[in-house]
């Protein structure tokens, strides 16, 4: 692909990644599954470069959420006290209640993060997908996993 762009790369970068947020937030997963391959199979882009298109495409779309989202709260919170009751309150509550220990955990994760080195970084987190991997495959047969 040269320096510039075609018109018809352009449009197809867009509805692919419209698509993929489509999908991301009909099913809550697939937005890299789908716009990656898809961006390969589109564009003469390389695999970092679209990784990279579809990061920024998904942080633009988690920034915009949040600011439109954040004005529907009080009607959401309010058709969900309609629909099951006060205890959506109570439960609303407790969890604007965790938010510090969240922020503080992901603090401390950061910190930890930070002093680990890369290499055994990813063979910690590797480890830990195994392990919840096998947790959930053997989890009918785990007593306190019920």
């Amino acid at each position: 692909m040269g320096a510039l762009v075609e018109i018809t790369e352009i449009v197809a970068i867009a509805l692919t990644l419209g698509a993929g947020s489509l999908l991301q937030s009909a099913v809550g997963f697939g937005f890299g599954l789908f716009v990656v391959p898809l961006l390969l199979l589109i564009t003469d882009l390389a695999i970092y470069n679209t990784i990279g298109l579809m990061a920024a495409a998904g942080l633009t779309q988690s920034v915009v959420s949040v600011f439109h989202l954040r004005r529907h709260i009080p009607f959401q919170i309010g058709f969900l006290t309609w629909q099951f009751g006060t205890q959506v309150l109570q439960f609303t509550l407790i969890g604007f209640l965790y938010l510090p220990l969240v922020l503080a955990g992901t603090a401390v994760g950061l910190w930890i993060g930070g002093r680990i080195p890369t290499k055994q970084l990813r063979q910690l987190m590797i480890g830990i997908l195994f392990l919840v991997a096998a947790i959930s495959i053997l989890r009918p047969w785990i007593p306190f996993a019920r």
